[in-house]
């Protein structure tokens, strides 16, 4: 287990259970019912990538790569430097949790992540 890992695993438990959160788990099938509503939502990540140069966002596809994919989450540039590691090498081919606001991108359902706590790793 990487010392990643065992940060965004505490992070994110310690933030769950400070918030006393416990939302609606979805999953890539259901997703769609729940826009514009906080979940949680597991599933393997299919794909991530950040395109080549400056200001681009991180995009984690579930169900499919681009553009097949059934579900992304997305993390704007300003929000990257939150994060404090390698989310292209830590999230490849791991199933993940994400939480936060369904909503609609061009009749797809997406999340946007802001802060590490929102991910946590299932492996």
């Amino acid at each position: 287990m990487s010392k990643h890992f065992f940060i965004v695993f505490f992070i994110s438990s310690f933030f769950l259970a400070a918030n006393g959160q416990d939302t609606t788990k979805v999953t890539i099938h259901t997703a769609d019912q729940y826009r514009d509503k906080l979940v949680t939502f597991c599933d393997l990540v299919a794909e991530i990538y950040r395109p080549t140069g400056e200001n681009k966002m991180i995009y984690i596809n579930f169900g499919g790569k681009y553009p097949d994919q059934l579900f992304t989450a997305v993390i704007y540039p300003a929000d990257q430097l939150r994060f404090p590691y390698n989310l292209l090498a830590l999230l490849k081919n791991k199933t993940i949790c994400i939480n936060g606001k369904i909503t609609d991108y061009k009749g797809k359902s997406q999340m946007v992540l802001t802060e590490p706590e929102q991910i946590q790793i299932r492996e």
